[in-house]
């Protein structure tokens, strides 16, 4: 009896174990599985559209059901008109980030989220199909507390964007973008709200850089003469463009930021000079602007005012060879002065330096020369006793009879005629 007794506690102990064996196997292959599911996620966000890989081994590693995915996209901008707060934009960002983790860590399946530039907070979800309507309702609630604590800073506003669910994990990439897009919307809508989805009245085949595309010769000949109504007229124009082509609210954004882009290079090519400390700027900027007519405006006088300052710098450049060829005059104008050598001197074209010369001094080269030539003529004939064809000599003639003739063009007498008003 007793080895019978023996043998059964010893097949119980050993089914024990086994039972035991089984579901340790059974945890360690659930947490792989979730551990597998939250990485192809967070891959998910990193690779944008490139996850097919990730996708094939999500398909062979586990044939249970995923649930369902749904994105959020959180935007909070500033007014435009004030200076960033690189701190305090921080500290509200990180605020955000645990309001997101209270209300949403105990609630979904797995849960990846992240941040980007510009006070964006991208939060992508799984969850159970029977909790789908409990977690709009989480998500409703963590928006109104967000919201009430970003009312405590003057300067900004929030707004959540929703994306459709799915489950298919494959589609993660695009309920991503559905999400920033649903943000996007705010453009048309408004801050402040929750925008479900993105409007499909919208037509998703004109893109903004296409927009651009279309005036860019225009631009690049507004900022070559520096013609500030053309610059305004063309940012004017691609808005009215836009509209009428219906674009989906994200290409107002991408047209910003791509006539930044193409003024940056364009002036750039112009002045020699990068503007890709402003071009941050703009693009940063540009994605706090809350309507069509923010946006607009920041554009119009952003690229206006450096058009402006563009303009000065170049006028400055210009008119320094223009001071110092007048100088040069003043101080050589008894050597044969050419309007070439110059030009080649401070490296412009000639025709391009003669055109800067009447700009700044009101008279071609010739006849500024002229004019310097005789002013000096005329000291001569009342300081010296040189003759008409030694002063003609000093001041760059070698033809007495042709220096005569210049005089009395610019004075209205002869050099004798001259010289007896003061003898």
């Amino acid at each position: 009896l007793n080895s019978i007794l023996k043998k059964v506690c010893g097949e119980a102990k050993e089914k024990r174990n086994l039972l035991d064996k089984v579901e340790t196997l059974e945890q360690n292959l659930e947490s792989s599985r979730h551990m597998l599911h939250r990485e192809l996620m967070e891959r998910a966000f990193e690779q944008g559209e490139d996850h097919e890989t990730d996708v094939t081994v999500a398909a062979e590693t586990n044939d249970q059901e995923t649930g369902s995915f749904r994105a959020a996209g959180i935007k909070v901008d500033r007014n435009i008109d004030i200076a960033g707060n690189e701190e305090q934009e921080r500290l509200i960002v990180g605020k955000l980030l645990e309001m997101v983790d209270a209300f949403l860590k105990d609630q979904v399946n797995d849960l990846v989220i992240s941040t980007k530039s510009g006070m964006w907070i991208i939060v992508l979800i799984n969850i159970q199909k029977e909790n789908r309507n409990h977690i709009l309702t989480v998500l409703e609630q963590m928006f109104f507390k967000m919201k009430s604590y970003i009312n405590n800073f003057e300067n900004y506003e929030i707004t959540m964007g929703l994306s459709r669910e799915t489950e298919e994990f494959s589609r993660i990439n695009l309920i991503l973008e559905m999400a920033k897009e649903a943000v996007e919307c705010r453009i048309l809508k408004g801050c402040g709200i929750c925008i479900e989805s993105y409007s499909e009245d919208s037509n998703r085949t004109v893109k903004g850089q296409d927009i651009v595309k279309e005036y860019e010769s225009a631009l690049k000949n507004s900022i070559q003469i520096f013609n500030i109504s053309g610059l305004e007229d063309i940012v004017r124009e691609c808005f009215l463009k836009a509209e009428q082509e219906r674009v989906m609210a994200c290409e107002y954004y991408e047209m910003g930021r791509c006539l930044a882009v193409a003024y940056a290079r364009l002036a750039g090519e112009l002045s020699r000079e990068t503007a890709e400390g402003e071009l941050n700027i703009w693009k940063e900027t540009i994605g706090h602007c809350r309507s069509i007519y923010m946006l607009k405006r920041y554009l119009r006088e952003s690229l206006k005012n450096h058009l402006k300052n563009l303009e000065r710098k170049q006028s400055e450049l210009e008119r320094k060879p223009i001071l110092d060829t007048i100088e040069y005059m003043k101080q050589n104008y008894g050597q044969k002065i050419l309007l070439e050598d110059i030009a080649e001197r401070f490296g412009f074209h000639p025709n391009y330096f003669s055109e800067i010369f009447k700009k700044e001094t009101g008279k071609n080269f010739t006849a500024f020369l002229l004019e310097v030539r005789i002013e000096a003529s005329k000291e001569l004939l009342r300081d010296s006793n040189k003759t008409i064809y030694e002063i003609a000599s000093s001041v760059g003639y070698k033809d007495a009879k042709f220096f005569s003739q210049q005089f009395a063009k610019v004075v209205g007498i002869k050099p004798k005629e001259y010289r007896k008003l003061y003898y």
